[in-house]
């Protein structure tokens, strides 16, 4: 009894490290793999660009002022409202000169009187003169009688001519009283709008003093280039404008051939259409100065550590490889460091290292 229990004690020792031998062999392991998508490299003409940023400016601006020294009185207008030409935009004081006019226009009708009694008497004493020299001439009056009445002609004459000359100064001094009425309203000469306001009722300003500026209601880009792309910029090129992430035609209608002082940049402007864009906006200007053939991948596909960099898909393993970029124009890059025919990987590149095994899925 005791040699059965023996065996079956060995029997199942047995078993127990034949099993524990199974256990630890160790299945062969299946190598892992990463799924992407990937772009075939391809060379495109496209077009060659230049950025510029640009400031939005009134095209045509102007100061209006008065043409006398006084009080203001009215301002009848705000910053940014609109007026037409012929508005009156501000007001003088306007006692003194309404005064003036009047009283300038008394003297004149006092003279216009007197200038018409000398005119009555000029002709009354023409018309005896002609009667005497007929009856002077006929015997009937004497020589004595004839220069009288030919010596109150001539007083006659020279009364009427001072007469007249009086009232053409008068007349003269009434216009311009009216012109100085008239300067005492500032009026706008052409529709805009108001860019600023530089006075406020009550202000004593003198004459020449720009009361607003007054603004054409176009507005302009003003850009500065480089002395290396100024001859690349022609004028009436077109241009593409950026504001907002909205694009914007426009053209070259300026090229300035003397360098900003400050920026040493040459003065740029660019015409275009656009009443949603405020003056003094900031916008992302794009020249195309010509063609050439080049490489454009997404700028997403791009990775950077110390240089710029993306994976490919070669022999179903990743491979890393260092680009330059070029350019950039919206989602999209100008490079170089890759051949044509290179399976560049778009997704699935940041989940993924040198040498991982690849899945296409694409």
């Amino acid at each position: 009894m005791r040699k059965k229990r023996l065996r079956l004690i060995t029997v199942l020792l047995v078993l127990l490290i034949v099993l524990s031998g199974c256990a630890k062999e160790e299945l062969p392991l299946q190598e892992s793999f990463k799924n992407v998508e990937v772009q075939v490299i391809q060379e495109e003409d496209s077009p060659v660009t230049i950025h510029y940023s640009g400031v939005v400016k009134p095209d045509d601006s102007k100061g209006l002022s008065f043409n006398k020294s006084g009080k203001v009185v009215e301002i009848y207008v705000d910053e940014n409202d609109y007026v037409e030409r012929g508005s009156v935009i501000a007001l003088l004081d306007q006692e003194v000169p309404n005064y003036e006019v009047k009283a300038s226009q008394a003297n004149l009708n006092a003279a216009k009187l007197d200038y018409d009694k000398a005119k009555e008497s000029y002709l009354y004493a023409e018309d005896q003169l002609d009667k005497m020299k007929k009856l002077y001439e006929a015997g009937a009056v004497s020589q004595a009688d004839y220069n009288k009445a030919n010596l109150s002609a001539q007083t006659a004459k020279i009364s009427i001519d001072q007469a007249e000359v009086k009232h053409k100064q008068l007349n003269e001094d009434y216009n311009l009283k009216l012109s100085n009425l008239g300067d005492t309203k500032l009026v706008a000469d052409m529709s805009g709008y108001i860019l600023a306001v530089n006075y406020k009722n009550g202000d004593m300003v003198q004459a020449g003093m720009p009361i607003v500026t007054l603004s054409n209601g176009k507005t302009k880009i003003l850009v500065g280039i480089s002395d290396k792309d100024l001859k690349t910029v022609k004028k009436d090129m077109n241009v593409t404008i950026r504001y907002q992430e909205n694009d914007l035609p426009g053209k070259v209608s300026m090229i300035s051939l003397t360098p900003d002082s400050t920026t040493r940049t040459y003065p740029v402007e660019l015409s275009f259409d656009a009443k949603d864009v405020p003056l003094g906006a900031i916008v992302e200007t794009s020249f195309t100065i010509g063609q050439q053939t080049a490489t454009w991948i997404p700028l997403n596909a791009i990775l950077a550590s110390t240089i710029d960099y993306v994976y490919v898909a070669l022999d179903d393993k990743a491979v890393k490889k260092s680009v330059e970029m070029l350019d950039v124009q919206g989602s999209n890059a100008r490079v170089k460091g890759l051949e044509v025919g290179d399976q560049l990987i778009v997704k699935g590149m940041k989940s993924i290292k040198e040498g991982t095994v690849l899945q296409i899925v694409n």
